[in-house]
């Protein structure tokens, strides 16, 4: 679900074919008046139609159909193809992302987890992964595991 909460902004029909997604979320933004900012995950080209309607509603229905997820953060929106979360009092990691490129999840844990995590060059290999609640530790051994030339050390 998009955690977007706006005062019932109405979208006018808009009509995108094979658009940048950054493009169309800057659009978005701009026609609605909110601050949108997409992460480096966002890649590709998207095509929809945004109907007449509520900029939540129709916002949160663009990001389910292209796996995207969306984090407020001081009022301004933070669009990712990655979903996650860190229990500060467990220190436990979610992690949730669907054919991102390794890098990209490895400085994703780095950031959630305020830590350096330094690594050689990572091929450009690209994983799904849907991890509840494990140690960092356990995340990033998940993530090199289609890597037999890496270790964790």
């Amino acid at each position: 679900m998009c955690p977007f909460a706006l005062n019932a902004q109405n979208l006018k029909n808009m009509e995108f074919h094979n658009q940048k997604i950054t493009d169309i979320l800057l659009s978005i933004a701009e026609v609605s008046d909110i601050s949108i900012i997409p992460d480096e995950t966002i890649e590709g080209t998207a095509s929809f139609y945004f109907s007449d309607g509520d900029v939540e509603n129709s916002l949160s229905i663009f990001l389910d159909t292209y796996n995207l997820h969306s984090k407020k953060e001081n009022g301004t929106y933070r669009i990712s193809k990655i979903k996650s979360s860190v229990d500060n009092e467990s220190g436990l990691v979610s992690l949730k992302a669907d054919e991102i490129k390794i890098e990209h999840l490895i400085k994703n844990l780095s950031s959630l987890i305020k830590k350096t995590i330094l690594y050689d060059t990572l091929p450009a290999l690209s994983l799904s992964v849907d991890i509840e609640n494990l140690p960092p530790e356990k995340v990033l051994e998940i993530c090199i595991r289609k890597l037999p030339d890496f270790q964790l050390e």
